[in-house]
């Protein structure tokens, strides 16, 4: 009974770490977007690329687009918080430094 309870505990946690390791978002490699951004307009300005060779440039660009959309909306709870905490504290000071009353 011991085993098969300590077995099922060790599925649930390698089950439930598979899952909280997929929900972790990879960093996004900026130099890898720019590069293929830059190649992007570089086909598209000479205009002699091939369908095969634009069809490919789509689904990377739109790969990068889903990847960047994601980390925009992971971001947007963490920037809402932040901003309110900035709202809190009101407005700068007038001279740039802390009133008297604060120091």
């Amino acid at each position: 009974m011991v085993k098969l309870l300590s077995g099922l505990v060790l599925a649930f946690c390698l089950w439930a770490g598979a899952g909280l390791a997929q929900a972790a978002p990879e960093p996004l490699d900026y130099e890898r977007w720019t590069a293929i951004a830059t190649r992007a307009e570089q086909v598209l300005s000479a205009g002699r690329a091939a369908d095969p060779a634009l069809e490919q440039l789509r689904t990377d660009l739109a790969g990068w687009r889903e990847r960047l959309l994601q980390a925009q909306e992971s971001g947007t709870p963490r920037i809402s918080t932040l901003q309110a905490q900035l709202d809190a504290l009101g407005p700068l000071p007038e001279t740039g430094e802390e009133p008297e009353e604060i120091a």
